[in-house]
């Protein structure tokens, strides 16, 4: 499948032309916000011109008479996945994504250029999902794979909040109390001095709705890379952000 590209209002109609009303309606408020009836019914018809424009869709008394293959293949892979990974990071405020979704033996890559462009992308196999996802994470070579510690996300957050009001000496002293005792402290520092925050979360589709039920918080500090692995309701396991974590990680989420 080649790449595509789609407006958000394209994939929008897409995705309720193949059956996903209630997931067209959602991405597109989370998209655009809360659109007024008339405009979002103005925009999802100019969206159907484009893709008439294009011969990719085909319409008789308004109904679908023949969809481009790829396109059906495309976005069919986005609404009947059986689960998804999603790569976050954000930057200076700013959140990049990636999405992979999973529907054998398909996987389709899912992003959003300049916040208007959808792209998707058939990707060949699980080991390019790893190199690309390597790649957008920028995790760094290694192989350290002990674990550094446990501790709770709450008292995580309390020291990230103190690290970054520059209170180190805080922080750390509540690191050691979840139990870091001698990393607390470069953690601690690379809070304080953090490039980025990222997370990779695994979705599955369910009756009602889509839950996330696996995942890992990553911060690249100003020194290292840092993984937390999400174990239940609130504990996190600290692992050092290297490659062969990070893999590791990957692999538990896939099916």
């Amino acid at each position: 499948m080649r790449l595509l590209r789609l407006s958000v209002e394209e994939m929008a109609y897409l995705l309720g032309l193949l059956g996903g009303e209630q997931e067209a309606g959602e991405f597109l408020r989370t998209i655009l916000g809360e659109v007024e009836p008339k405009e979002l019914t103005g925009r999802l018809l100019s969206a159907a011109h484009s893709l008439l424009a294009r011969g990719w869709l085909v319409l008789v008394d308004g109904e679908l008479r023949s969809l481009d293959p790829h396109v059906q293949m495309a976005v069919g892979g986005v609404l009947q996945s059986h689960y998804s990974l999603r790569f976050s990071k954000t930057v200076s405020g700013e959140e990049a994504v990636v999405t992979y979704f999973f529907k054998e033996p398909l996987i389709t890559e899912y992003r959003i250029e300049q916040a208007v462009v959808c792209c998707l992308e058939a990707i060949p196999d699980w080991d390019t999902v790893l190199n690309r996802s390597i790649e957008f994470m920028q995790v760094p070579e290694g192989d350290q794979a002990s674990v550094l510690g446990t501790l709770s996300a709450d008292l995580l957050q309390r020291a990230r909040e103190q690290a970054e009001t520059g209170r180190k000496d805080d922080a750390v002293e509540l690191l050691e109390q979840g139990g870091l005792s001698s990393f607390a402290r470069p953690l601690a520092e690379d809070m304080a001095g953090a490039r980025w925050r990222g997370s990779v979360l695994k979705f599955r589709p369910s009756p009602k709705n889509v839950v996330s039920d696996q995942g890992f918080l990553v911060l690249q500090g100003a020194r290292q890379m840092w993984l937390f692995e999400i174990t239940g309701q609130s504990d996190l396991v600290v692992l050092p952000g290297n490659r062969r974590n990070f893999c590791v990680l990957l692999e538990k989420m896939r099916e």
